[in-house]
């Protein structure tokens, strides 16, 4: 890598709030958007195709602790 591509690279790194632990406002707001997007798309088509249960998705993907009955 070139000291041109490595500093091309690190400002990059920079602008997109890597290595920071945060994400830039505007590019936050913009990731924020792209996901309730492509949920509501999701939602749609699970809904269509009928496979779409009564709880969230965040809850299907994590699924309360199965108890024990004692059988």
């Amino acid at each position: 890598m070139t000291a041109d591509q490595r500093r091309a690279l690190a400002e990059l790194t920079r602008a997109c709030g890597l290595g920071t632990e945060a994400i830039p406002e505007p590019l936050h707001d913009d990731l924020m958007a792209a996901v309730a997007s492509a949920e509501n798309q999701l939602h749609a088509l699970l809904n269509h195709q009928g496979t779409l249960t009564s709880r969230p998705l965040h809850a299907a993907a994590n699924p309360p602790a199965e108890t024990t009955s004692g059988r």
